[in-house]
Formats: C-alpha cells, sequence, structure tokens
C-alpha cells in the first residue's frame, strides 16, 4: 500500500505525536520515578534528622539528670554534717533540683538505715512502688552497694508504667573512702519524655513515633496497646521483614530502612520508611523510631501521573510544565523539610540554652565551685561562688590548671582527672590555695561526664571550701587531747575514728597494735586488749566470748550506766559511753583506782566503827542488865523502910532516907531503862509491840503525867487535836516519845512560858511539841539528836540529864517507818514533830475489832 505524501505526512505527524506522546509518558515515569526516590531519600534524611536530633535532647536530658542527681547527692550529704539532718531540709533540697525537670522526675531520699527521709516529684502508685521495693531490695543485699556510683536497674514496663531508675549512693560527708549515708533514688517518667521528644515527631496520619528499649519491649506508642509488650513475643511473628527490621533497631545505634508487611483487616500490602537513633542511660539503651507509609508520598505522585498523562495527550509542550512542576514540588518539599528541621533544631537549641540557664543558676547558688575540664585539664565551663576563684572567670576559660596553679595542686588535679577518664570512677582530692593572702582549704570530687557522638569524654569537678572544718577538727583535738580522761570515737560501722594520748596511757598496748589503732572495730580493740591484759572478772576468765558478747551488747546500746573493770595490775578504769546520733558513739575512759583506794579505806573505817560501836551498844546491853537485878533489890528494900512494914525504924531521919534512896534509884532504873533500849535498837534486837491504839489518848495521858511539872513552873500546857486517832502502833514506845518530847519542853522553857501539843492529819501524821523556851542554833540540831549529847547553856547547867531521850525517840520513830525532826531557833524556842505514815492510820470499825481482839 502506497501512502499519498500527505497521508504519509500526518502518518509521520501522526507518528511524531505519538513518539511525543510516547517519550513524554515515558519521561514523565521515568521522571516520576526518579522524583519518587528522591523524595522518599528526603523523606528519609528528613526522618534520620528528627530522630538524631530528639536523641541528642533526650541524650542530654538524661545526662543532666544523671549528673544533676550526683550534685543533688552531694548536696545531701552535706546537709547530714554535725546533727541529724531534718526531713524538711531533704524536701528542701528535692524541691529544689526538681525545677529544672518539671512532671517527668520523682526523686527520693533513703537513710542510711534504709528509713525513708523525703520524696518529691509526680505522684507514685502501688505498682511503682512495689517494683521500686525490689529494685532496694537488691540494691541493698549487693555486695557493692556501698561503692558511690550511678547505679541503673532495669525499666519497669507495663501498659500504664514506663520508669527508668538511676540509684546515686549519698556519699559520706568527709567525702573521702567508699561509706555511704543513703540513697538518693532517681525516677524518670519515661512516658513523659516520649510525650516530649518521640510524640510530635509523629509523621501524617499514618506515621508513627515509638520508644523501645535494647530487649525490644515497646517503652511509647500512639497506638498504646502494644506498650509493654516485646517485638520478639510473637507481635511480629507473621511479618518476617518486620522482624528484620526489628533486629536492625536493637543491633545498630542507628540508620534508616524500608519495611513491608499485610494489614490483617484489608491484606493490602504496605511499605514503610524508617529512621532511628539510640539514646544512652547508664547500661540501658533507649531506640527513637519514626516511620511512616510511602503512601504519604504516593498519593502525590499518582495525581502528578494522571494529569501529566491527560495533557501529555493533548499537548506535547506539557511535559516542559510537568517538568518544571516537579521541579516547584521537589523545592518546596526540600525548603519544608529543611524549615522543620530548622525549627526543630532552633527548639533544641532553646531548651538546651534554658537548661543551661537553669544549672547556672542553680550552681551560682551553691557555696561550691563547679568545673567542667576536658581531657588536657583546660577550663570549659565555671560553675558557683566567684569569690573562691584564684582569677576571674573569663581569664580562666580555656587555660590548663597547670598553667595556673601551683605545681604541687596541679599534679593533684591532673592525677584525679586522668584516673577519672581512665576508670570513669569519682575521684577526690585536697588541696590548699592561697587566695587574697589567706591559706584556704579545698575538698573536691570529680565526676566523669560521658562522651557522646558528638563531643568526648569530659570530667565534672566539685570542690568546696573546707577551711573552717579543718580549723574546727583542729581546736576539737585539742580540746579532746587536753582532757585528763581517755576519749574514744567511733563510727556508724563501729571503727575507732578518734582517740587522745591519754587513752594510750590508760592502754599503751595500744600503740603496738598491728596497722594502728584508727579503723579496727571495738571488737578487734577488745579482743587484742583481753590478749595484753587481764580482766579481774570470773566470766571473763572462764567465759570470754560470753564476756566479749555483753561488753559489745553494752556498747551499742550506749544507754546503760557506766561499768567498772577491774585490771590484774591493780587499776580500775571506769568506762562511760553515749550514742552522738547517726551511728557514732563517744567513750570515756578514767582511771579511777585513787577513787577505788578512797572508798576501800572508808570501808574498811566504816566496818571497824561499826564493830565497836556493836561491843559498845552489846556492852551497855549488859551492863543495864547487870546494874538492874541488884537495883530493883535496892528499890524495894527502900520502899520497905520508908513503909516501915517490918516496924518502925525508930527514926524518921532513916526514912527521909529511904525516900531519897528510893528516889534517886528509880531515876538511876529509868536511865538504865533507857540506855538498854537504845542499846537494843542499835544492835537490831528490838522488837514494837503492835496494837490498835488512839494516838489521841496518849496525848492525853501523856500530858496529864506531865501536868504537875508545868504547873510547877507555872509554864501554860495546851493541845489541839481531833476526836480520835486510831493507829497501828507501838503504845509504849509511841507514850514514851511522847513524855521524851514534853519533858525536854518543860525542862528547857523558862517559868510563864507556853507549851502546845498538836496533832495534824493531812498527807501525814503529824504529832508536834511546840515551845517558847531558850531554843538552840540550826547548827547543833543534829547533835542533839545524838545519843549522849548534852548542849551548855547558862540557863539549863542545873537540869539533870543524859542526853538520851531525843536520841532514843528519834529511834523508835524509825522503827515505826516514821521520822522525828526539829526546828528551832535561839530565845524564841523550838518545835519537834513526830511524823508517821497514813498507812498506820485505821479506820474507826478496824479499830474497834483490833480492840476487841486485844481485850
Amino acid at each position: 500500500m502506497i501512502l499519498s505524501p500527505k497521508n504519509r505526512s500526518g502518518l509521520y505527524f501522526f507518528a511524531t505525536v505519538l513518539v511525543a506522546v510516547a517519550l513524554f509518558t515515558m519521561s514523565v515515569f521515568t521522571a516520576e520515578r526518579f522524583a519518587a526516590e528522591d523524595q522518599e531519600h528526603v523523606f528519609l534524611e528528613q526522618q534520620a534528622l528528627l530522630t538524631q536530633s530528639s536523641a541528642a535532647s533526650m541524650q542530654q536530658r538524661l545526662d543532666f539528670l544523671s549528673t544533676r542527681a550526683g550534685e543533688v547527692a552531694l548536696t545531701l550529704s552535706e546537709a547530714q554534717r554535725g546533727p541529724v539532718p531534718g526531713n524538711r531540709r531533704s524536701a528542701e533540697i528535692l524541691t529544689r533540683a526538681l525545677s529544672n525537670f518539671g512532671d517527668s522526675v520523682r526523686f527520693i531520699h533513703y537513710g542510711p538505715d534504709r528509713q525513708l527521709v523525703a520524696a518529691a516529684g509526680f505522684e507514685s502508685d502501688s505498682v511503682v512502688d512495689q517494683q521500686l521495693a525490689f529494685w532496694l531490695n537488691n540494691y541493698w543485699q549487693s555486695e557493692n552497694r556501698t561503692d558511690p556510683y550511678l547505679l541503673f536497674p532495669d525499666f519497669l514496663v507495663t501498659n500504664s508504667h514506663q520508669i527508668a531508675a538511676v540509684l546515686f549512693p549519698i556519699p559520706a560527708n568527709d567525702l573521702r573512702g567508699d561509706m555511704t549515708r543513703g540513697l538518693l533514688v532517681s525516677l524518670v517518667d519515661i512516658a513523659d519524655l516520649s510525650q516530649k521528644y518521640v510524640s510530635p515527631l509523629r509523621s501524617g496520619e499514618f506515621g508513627a513515633g515509638y520508644l523501645m528499649n535494647q530487649a525490644g519491649t515497646i517503652l511509647y506508642d500512639h497506638e498504646t496497646e502494644i506498650i509493654g509488650r516485646s517485638v520478639f513475643d510473637g507481635m511480629h511473628v507473621d511479618y518476617p521483614d518486620l522482624r528484620r527490621f526489628d533486629n536492625r533497631l536493637i543491633s545498630e545505634k542507628s540508620g534508616v530502612d524500608t519495611y513491608h508487611f499485610t494489614r490483617k483487616r484489608s491484606g493490602a500490602v504496605v511499605r514503610k520508611l524508617a529512621a532511628w537513633d539510640s539514646v544512652s542511660f547508664g547500661p540501658h539503651k533507649f531506640i527513637i523510631a519514626l516511620s511512616a507509609p510511602d503512601s504519604e508520598l504516593a498519593a502525590g505522585m499518582n495525581t502528578m501521573r494522571w494529569l501529566s498523562l491527560s495533557l501529555g495527550a493533548i499537548l506535547t509542550l506539557v511535559i516542559f510544565l510537568a517538568a518544571w512542576f516537579f521541579m516547584m514540588m521537589r523545592t518546596h518539599t526540600l525548603r519544608r523539610a529543611t524549615s522543620m528541621l530548622e525549627q526543630q533544631v532552633a527548639d533544641n537549641q532553646d531548651a538546651l540554652s534554658e537548661s543551661k540557664s537553669r544549672l547556672t543558676g542553680f550552681a551560682a547558688a551553691l557555696p561550691d565551685l563547679g568545673f567542667l575540664f576536658d581531657a588536657e585539664g583546660r577550663y570549659l565551663e565555671i560553675y558557683g561562688d566567684e569569690r573562691l576563684l584564684i582569677r576571674n572567670r573569663q581569664d580562666l576559660i580555656g587555660k590548663r590548671f597547670s598553667d595556673l596553679l601551683p605545681h604541687d595542686v596541679a599534679s593533684k588535679l591532673k592525677e584525679v582527672v586522668s584516673k577519672t577518664l581512665e576508670t570513669g570512677k569519682n575521684q577526690f582530692v585536697e588541696y590548699c590555695l592561697t587566695i587574697q593572702g589567706s591559706e584556704v582549704i579545698f575538698e573536691g570530687k570529680t565526676s566523669l561526664v560521658p562522651a557522646t557522638k558528638r563531643a568526648p569524654a569530659l570530667v565534672a569537678f566539685v570542690t568546696r571550701d573546707v577551711t573552717s572544718l579543718r580549723q574546727a577538727e583542729q581546736r576539737l583535738h585539742a580540746a579532746i587531747e587536753s582532757m585528763a580522761d581517755g576519749v574514744t570515737l567511733w563510727d556508724e560501722e563501729d571503727r575507732l575514728a578518734l582517740y587522745n594520748e591519754e587513752y594510750l596511757q590508760i592502754y599503751p598496748f595500744l600503740r603496738d597494735i598491728p596497722g594502728g589503732a584508727v579503723g579496727k572495730t571495738y571488737e578487734e580493740i577488745l579482743r587484742y586488749t583481753l590478749e595484753h591484759i587481764n580482766v579481774v572478772s570470773d566470766r571473763a576468765q572462764n567465759d570470754r566470748e560470753g564476756w566479749i558478747n555483753k561488753r559489745l551488747r553494752v556498747h551499742r546500746d550506749s544507754s546503760e550506766d557506766a561499768y567498772i573493770a577491774r585490771l590484774d595490775d591493780g587499776r580500775w578504769i571506769s568506762v562511760r559511753e553515749r550514742s552522738m546520733g547517726q551511728g557514732w558513739i563517744v567513750g570515756i575512759r578514767s582511771d579511777i583506782t585513787p577513787l577505788k583506794q578512797a572508798e576501800q579505806d572508808a570501808l574498811e573505817a566504816r566496818i571497824t566503827a561499826e564493830m565497836a560501836s556493836k561491843a559498845k551498844s552489846e556492852f551497855l546491853a549488859n551492863m543495864s542488865h547487870e546494874l538492874r537485878t541488884p537495883l530493883n533489890a535496892i528499890l524495894g528494900l527502900a520502899e520497905m523502910i520508908q513503909r516501915q512494914e517490918l516496924g518502925p525504924v525508930g527514926n524518921d531521919r532513916y526514912v527521909e532516907y529511904a525516900d531519897d534512896i528510893r528516889t534517886s534509884g528509880q531515876h538511876l532504873l529509868t536511865l538504865l531503862n533507857d540506855i538498854l533500849n537504845l542499846s537494843r535498837i542499835e544492835i537490831g534486837t528490838m522488837e514494837l509491840q503492835e496494837e490498835s491504839i488512839d494516838l489521841v489518848e496518849i496525848i492525853e495521858a501523856s500530858t496529864r503525867i506531865v501536868k504537875g511539872l508545868a504547873e510547877a513552873k507555872s509554864i501554860h500546857l495546851s493541845t489541839a487535836a481531833p476526836q480520835n486517832c486510831p493507829i497501828l502502833g507501838d503504845g509504849r514506845a509511841l507514850r514514851q516519845i511522847l513524855l521524851n518530847l514534853l519533858s525536854n519542853a518543860i525542862k528547857f522553857t523558862n517559868s510563864g512560858g507556853d507549851i502546845a501539843v498538836r496533832l495534824v492529819i493531812d498527807d501525814a501524821i503529824r504529832l508536834s511539841v511546840t515551845d517558847n523556851g531558850i531554843g538552840i542554833d540550826a547548827a547543833d540540831i543534829d547533835r542533839v539528836l545524838e545519843p549522849f549529847v548534852q548542849l551548855s547553856h547558862p540557863g539549863t547547867a542545873k537540869e539533870p540529864g543524859t542526853g538520851i531521850g531525843l536520841a532514843l525517840s528519834k529511834q523508835l520513830a524509825e522503827l515505826h517507818g516514821g521520822n522525828l525532826s526539829m526546828e528551832s531557833t535561839p530565845d524564841v524556842g523550838t518545835t519537834v514533830t513526830l511524823t508517821l505514815s497514813l498507812e498506820r492510820r485505821l479506820p474507826e470499825q478496824q479499830s474497834n475489832l483490833f480492840s476487841s481482839i486485844t481485850n
């Protein structure tokens, strides 16, 4: 078939159009494919930048938390210096620390005896408290729990809880050794961090942003039902490509990837674009991942494809318009991604600046200095009190401390910085600087700031002025050394922390104890002591372990009184110990050998005196008994002669002589009875014949007996008593007491005087005899209550007496469980009071019962 030129031209045109359309269509599809790949690459780069930025922000937040936890622990340690810190002080420290973290952190302070001191931050619940108890139990039981470095237990991850924790042992406040004074627990709410650093990154309606740990457990996802599940527990068993992607997430620190999986409901195969990065938290790792289906990109590409094909069928020039349109879209996409990235970076920089500003403000309020050194010892950052700086802040930044500090100080700092970088462990140092002409002592501690992918490892160094503390310690040591007693100080681990020279004077063999006495436990010192001296004690000799255990119990209790140990070299040592709080104990050792010798001498003297007194009393008792027998015969014969019972004597003078003999003999018999009673009381053979008596009747009978003597001296005798006062007592003894008191009152009261007898019942039974006689000095009252003591007075020289009456009355009162007291003023008068317990008083019915039984 031969075509005409016109048809051939039309065919050529048609072919050309078809070729043009075909070429355009091919170019459109080719451009679309390249554009899709390019846009996918840009999208993945964008996702990677977002995950890197988010990971960096979260890493910075967690690093700051770890560093801040160490600073808070140091602050708590400082707060414990001296007396025991209160809960309110710990709560204030924790609350101030939380100002940098908001609601994403909870600080908890535990004391060295595992008790809760204070807590602050987001509210806890039973699940968190149960997991915290498990972490704490593992910590307290661990062998390295005194290791003063960060501890990161496993996460608490459930559907409703995602908690990470860092445990920071609180160091002893002298900043030396491995001893701790408690524990600071920092709980991190991973869900709160995820809301800040992961949730905002989610792309589009079907995009996903999630957080998982190194074990593959989902810590955050917008599909909350999978939170707490592991990607390896069968959740992705039907998606091999997704499992491959999960393995990359766990094994690689960061990256981008694509994977396919089939939707269960629709059966559609979905291809997702994903990027991830990692965050370190102690030994643990967080993985931040973002993913989005490629359909979000394909939707725009499909629209462009159909539009290009429609226009390409009409006009070939659309290829240029499509190319221009494609380039514009690409440029717009890149600009949008760049703008989003720039905004994210700006936000992160603002957050970093705000955190740094808060940290600077907080550090400036502390009485310490904080430095950040690099591996070369350069000052990178400085915080705290600038008055403690040897130069201005701007003169230090960027300089090496080896170029600014004395050689010995620079060498110490260089050594601790190097060890911190090598071992990752905290180091302690003490050094001295001259600032403004004064010598200042500093105490410092280093802490490792871990390296990141953008920065090498650094060393944080916190130092404080301890000049006043060291001076106080020196004064304390001087004061302790000046004491005449041996002084010891035992720490919370029962180790000897301090002693003075006098302690070694008492136990000189401790100078030779291997390794020195400081640092040895109380039990070690005790056992070493028993190896060099013998304690005079049956238990110490026969049951050494039992004796040691008792001494340890008394030492740790520290509430019992001092105990006295007798050594085989003749010395007596008094040991007193008291608790100072927080487990510390102070001990005082005194050599009381002279005191014990004086006590022994006094005891021997007292025994000798008691034996002499007993011998005297027994002699007087025997003599009184021997004299009473012939004296009774004399009295009987004198009375027979006086009565002339055998007939008249023939001379009245003999009758008068017999009356004088009877009167004198009766007086002598009374004196012998008093001496005999006093002796019987002193040797303990006197027994009361107690019965129911009425004390008012005894008063009436006694006053009737002495009424004649009172009237002979024109003395007015009065009584004041209730109607009756039934008591349980020895009537003869009580009558003798009252008669002695009345006789003395009459004897030492001038003519025309007054004597009053009063019986008062209140909190006790009080019987008193008051006169307005000559009285005695207050200094002589105790003397007149002693046997055979009579005071000389011009007005009493002619009065007969032996000085036995008051002493015997006092002894009889004490036999009744009461006492005899005297008040007297010279030339005013005297009051003598017999006091008996209310327990001796009988109800009237009981008194009648006793009377009936007696009758």
